[in-house]
């Protein structure tokens, strides 16, 4: 699978909404799209969003806070 990158905007709208998924204080800085799933970097975690089975109604989210140590 190519992933390429999305605009982060886009996904940050689609990720405060259905459902609601950042925190009040957290903003997407980086997005790429891997076939139907998703990685996610925002300014407290990387998120990877798994969309499983044949329709796409089945989501699994995975979420890898940042500390202060972190270094990407």
């Amino acid at each position: 699978n190519l992933s390429y990158e999305v605009d982060p905007r886009v996904i940050e709208a689609q990720l405060n909404s259905d459902p609601p998924t950042l925190l009040d204080d957290e903003r997407v800085e980086k997005a790429y799209r891997s076939g139907r799933d998703l990685w996610v970097y925002t300014t407290l975690r990387v998120l990877y969003v798994d969309v499983k089975g044949i329709s796409g109604k089945r989501i699994n989210y995975f979420s890898i806070p940042f500390n202060q140590n972190s270094i990407l």
